[in-house]
């Protein structure tokens, strides 16, 4: 793995950006759901892992819109019929050789960018629960997105909210390429998702010289943070068996004792009122 936290570019405030909104309310909620493994990893390692936009299950992840794509087409459509018949023979064929450049460029950026996925909302989703965390376990870290922003903040990183299009009918906001990073589609509208995303330029637009073997793929980066300052509270699944917690309590004792503290039951948990 790469840990770009050390490459401390940004000294001052995050710079606004067209594909990266913001939220009305900075100290907003965020949670991030997880097995209790990942938990482990994350406070052993002192990490936030970004897995690449390629692997993340959705096969649109980091796709164009319809509309984005025809409106590409048109365009080259439109040039290849203004070089229709031109010599050289060459000139066209450079010109289709740009449009699968073209293609294969936006899938190089899809495997190539990186992102850590937080779900925005005050209160705990019962269905994000059920969503990423199986076998009756699991936890949420829990912590603001200003804290968030602050945590990351070292690392050639963005952090925003990701925007829900019909991407049969609708467009991105702007020509930006981050944009399709940041946009999904209308279907999972309910994760309410916020990124940090990290786009690893220098690998995309290395080649291998001659007779050399390509470097392999890369699924995931990392990012150095401090778990006691990044989490404000670490709530357990909400019906798991009593002892659950506890394990989860001897796991952060042993290697975040500062945490053990802000370790608690899910809101869910709860006994019904007749």
């Amino acid at each position: 793995m790469t840990d770009y936290s050390r490459t401390q570019i940004l000294s001052g405030p995050r710079r606004t950006h067209v594909a990266y909104p913001q939220p009305d309310d900075l100290a907003a909620t965020v949670w991030r759901f997880m097995d209790l493994a990942k938990l482990v990893s994350l406070l052993e390692r002192r990490e936030l892992f970004l897995p690449s936009v390629e692997i993340l299950g959705d096969p649109h992840e980091g796709s164009m819109p319809l509309p984005s794509a025809e409106a590409r087409d048109a365009m080259f459509e439109e040039a290849e019929k203004l070089l229709e018949g031109a010599e050289p023979k060459e000139i066209r064929k450079l010109l289709g050789e740009a449009m699968n450049s073209n293609k294969r460029f936006m899938e190089r950026l899809r495997r190539f960018t990186y992102v850590s996925c937080w779900h925005m909302n005050e209160h705990e989703s019962e269905a994000m629960w059920r969503l990423y965390c199986t076998g009756r376990s699991g936890v949420a870290v829990c912590t603001t997105y200003a804290v968030l922003s602050n945590a990351t903040h070292l690392a050639v990183t963005n952090i925003g909210m990701v925007r829900y299009i019909d991407y049969a009918s609708e467009n991105v906001g702007s020509n930006d390429l981050d944009e399709y990073a940041m946009h999904k589609r209308i279907s999972f509208a309910h994760e309410r998702e916020v990124r940090v995303v990290l786009k690893d330029m220098m690998s995309m637009f290395d080649r291998p010289r001659e007779n050399e073997e390509p470097k392999p793929f890369r699924p995931g980066v990392t990012i150095e943070i401090e778990p006691g300052s990044l989490i404000d509270a670490i709530h357990v699944y909400p019906y798991a068996e009593t002892w659950y917690k506890d394990s989860v309590q001897a796991a952060v004792g042993c290697l975040c004792p500062e945490l053990v503290d802000r370790i608690v039951w899910s809101s869910i948990r709860t006994e019904p009122i007749f």
